[in-house]
């Protein structure tokens, strides 16, 4: 055991002293931070994209609709006759993206617009809704209604909701995006390790050094160290990814609005879902990476020269893109047969049994059942491998049947 912690920490030791290293780190929260511009960006463009209405009504009318909260659009108050060429050239001048008409008939409403502004359906049913209610409270004076009864009978009746579901709404939704979420950022992680462990073990071969290195340390023992050395390097990464977390979320009132808004959110976010589903699902997407990662091992060992590797490892990464697609069908299907079997199957639950759980299609007991699959397949697929990687470390034989590696 002394030997392989050996490997484990000259691998994790070598690996950490390089920028590479922490330039993967970084490239995740790169990606978040500009996601967060994009959305800042985005958010501020909406809100200048909402468009600018002007009413020519009668006084009254002009002066209720003019005072009307809206949402989908601003109220831009002007003083305009009921004069299509001037509307035309009010709104060629942009000084407002649409015009609302109401004649002296309330029932006779135009809206004059050009399609290749900012108003859309949206404003227009807002406003549609504000005139009918104008509309029918004129019509209730005019009967001789006052304004107290015409609210009771245009008063909206409140259904009271029940829910009968064992988990919120909300939280439904969340855990829905977490499992996605959690789907992409393993897809990152697995690549990157995958190369990593690639390349360790085919350098060495390649390079000849396995051979001065096996006369001190056991191939098995040797195999273990470099699976270990690259778990330290998850765990390593991982932990700085929570103590970022934990900063943001102690100083988030420290930061800038804009930042500390986002980071509330996110906290927000977290707190909806379950902490049974983050854990069981971390749980997989950790095995899952372990068993990647002795499969890359085990596919490096078997190649000859070390152009060769990224074929071999590329194998991985094509196998982790199917659980990766399988996600998403999931999460229109969680309860087809397919889905439900493939996802207690090693290799592919992480992208499936998130999911499944999110969508109620499954509980959380389901995941540990898929999670002692995966320890018990990365203890068969270790021994194997181990035993792979003794047979072909050493050898350098390109036109080696393949037959004769498993032998």
């Amino acid at each position: 055991m002394k030997k392989i912690n050996i490997v484990a920490k000259s691998l994790f030791s070598k690996k950490i002293s390089k920028f590479s290293y922490y330039w993967m780190i970084a490239f995740p929260i790169i990606l978040i931070g500009i996601g967060i511009l994009v959305s800042n960006y985005g958010e501020s463009h909406i809100k200048d994209e909402v468009p600018r209405v002007a009413f020519v009504a009668n006084q009254p009318t002009k002066s209720i609709l003019d005072k009307m909260p809206a949402e989908m659009y601003t109220v831009k108050k002007a003083n305009l006759d009921n004069d299509p060429k001037k509307i035309k050239e009010y709104i060629r001048d942009d000084k407002a993206d649409a015009v609302l008409v109401i004649g002296k008939d309330s029932s006779d409403v135009r809206y004059y617009y050009d399609s290749n502004r900012k108003s859309n359906d949206i404003t227009l049913k807002e406003l549609n809704a504000k005139v009918n209610r104008l509309n029918s409270m004129t019509k209730a004076t005019q009967a001789g209604l006052t304004p107290k009864q015409w609210q009771d009978i245009s008063a909206s009746v409140k259904i009271k909701k029940t829910n009968l579901a064992d988990r919120n709404s909300a939280n439904y939704v969340m855990e829905n995006i977490f499992s996605v979420a959690i789907i992409v950022v393993m897809f990152i992680i697995l690549n990157t390790y995958v190369s990593i462990m690639g390349s360790e073990v085919g350098k060495e071969k390649g390079n000849h050094l396995i051979e001065s290195v096996l006369s001190s340390v056991s191939a098995e023992k040797y195999f273990a160290g470099k699976i270990l050395g690259v778990i330290y390097l998850i765990a390593f990464q991982l932990v700085i990814y929570l103590v970022m977390y934990l900063g943001l979320i102690t100083f988030k009132d420290q930061l800038p609005e804009s930042i500390g808004k986002k980071v509330k959110m996110m906290q927000n976010f977290m707190d909806q879902v379950e902490t049974s589903h983050i854990i069981v699902a971390i749980a997989l997407v950790a095995s899952s990476i372990i068993l990647y990662i002795i499969l890359s091992a085990l596919l490096a060992s078997m190649v000859a020269r070390p152009e060769d590797i990224h074929q071999a490892t590329g194998i991985c990464t094509m196998l982790a893109f199917v659980p990766y697609i399988l996600g998403f069908v999931a999460q229109a299907g969680p309860d087809l047969f397919l889905i439900k079997v493939l996802s207690y199957c090693p290799f592919l639950n992480q992208g499936l049994m998130p999911v499944r759980i999110a969508k109620a299609s499954t509980g959380v007991e389901n995941g540990w059942i898929a999670f002692g699959l995966n320890i018990l397949a990365i203890v068969v697929l270790y021994l194997f491998s181990a035993k792979i990687y003794k047979k072909n470390i050493l050898n350098y034989n390109i036109s080696l049947p393949f037959s004769k590696i498993f032998r």
